[in-house]
């Protein structure tokens, strides 16, 4: 059973971050063309995370073109990791090798 505790950074409504600081690493989340699937995410990280975060679209180099993909960075490195671990939403963007 989880625990009740009010965290303050979503109490001030400032967890999910608008930008991309320096400091964080983003990961390719892959393809989120269905807003049921970044609703999920979302909520997933706000169930079981706690640091702040940044999801979003961002662009990068890729063969000499510009390419734009769905991004997400956690100031926290143990909840990246955790992130990758245990959300579920992750594994419908594997491509299978």
């Amino acid at each position: 059973m989880k625990e009740f505790k009010v965290l303050p950074l979503n109490v001030l409504e400032s967890r999910r971050l608008r930008f991309l600081p320096p400091h964080l690493d983003p990961i390719d989340v892959g393809d989120m063309s269905y807003y049921q699937q970044q609703d999920a995410i979302l909520k997933w990280i706000y169930t079981n995370l706690k640091s702040r975060f940044f999801f979003g679209y961002l662009t990068k180099l890729s063969d000499n073109k510009i390419v734009g993909y769905h991004a997400l960075a956690f100031e926290d490195p143990y909840e990246s990791t955790m992130f990758l671990l245990g959300c579920p939403y992750l594994a419908k963007n594997k491509v299978d090798h």
